[in-house]
């Protein structure tokens, strides 16, 4: 849901992917409330919208992020970031969404990058999201450990496992050790409840950005 973190994990996985050597596009899909060009200090357009509306090319809604000097990882060296943000306000963002023109660009973004991230609006609350599932490898949960309950994290596990969604894993944001035990306990159950049924039956699966010698990998 909005708050959850859901596009600063997006973009830490995708910065700490470049850094380690590998070639990372960032696509920001939430249309309807974007935030990466406000948080990051990027240009609000062009973006994802206008290449949907055809205005722009891919390349030219690309953002290119520079490395930080010293991030550098041991298992590979720092690569740029390229990050396609919203763009500016369309007034029919799921047709956008899932029309051919999407399935396009992300074909163009895996064939160019190593790992393709998609931010994407809340699934249990904006259908967008739900037409981008058969685009991509996996997906990567993101949920409140303070507003997250029980029978919403079972909710959402059996609308993706109804849509065959190939859940990765889930991040449990919004914690702090001043919450002590408590935090751990809804943490855990929400986790739990969410990861049941990914397919190995180990909640929490770590997250496999890309198997060595393996295809391109989108999330």
């Amino acid at each position: 849901r909005t708050g959850d973190g859901k596009t600063t994990v997006a973009w830490n996985l995708s910065a700490a992917a470049a850094s380690g050597g590998l070639s990372v596009a960032l696509v920001e899909a939430d249309l309807r409330r974007p935030s990466l060009a406000h948080n990051y200090d990027l240009e609000h357009a062009p973006g994802l919208s206008e290449a949907l509306q055809g205005e722009v090319s891919i390349s030219a809604a690309m953002q290119t992020i520079l490395p930080i000097p010293g991030t550098a990882n041991p298992i590979g060296h720092p690569r740029s970031l390229h990050v396609i943000v919203a763009g500016q306000p369309a007034p029919n963002p799921w047709a956008l969404v899932q029309s051919s023109v999407m399935a396009r660009v992300l074909d163009v973004l895996r064939k160019d990058h190593d790992l393709v991230v998609i931010d994407t609006p809340p699934i249990p609350h904006v259908a967008d999201a739900i037409s981008l599932l058969r685009h991509v490898d996996g997906v990567l949960i993101t949920a409140s450990v303070n507003s997250t309950s029980g029978p919403d994290a079972s909710r959402l596990r059996d609308q993706l496992l109804g849509l065959d969604a190939h859940v990765l894993g889930v991040v449990a944001n919004g914690g702090s050790a001043l919450s002590g035990y408590a935090a751990y306990a809804r943490a855990t159950a929400a986790t739990t409840a969410m990861s049941s049924g990914n397919g190995d039956g180990h909640p929490g699966t770590p997250i496999a950005i890309r198997d060595s010698g393996g295809p391109p990998r989108t999330l």
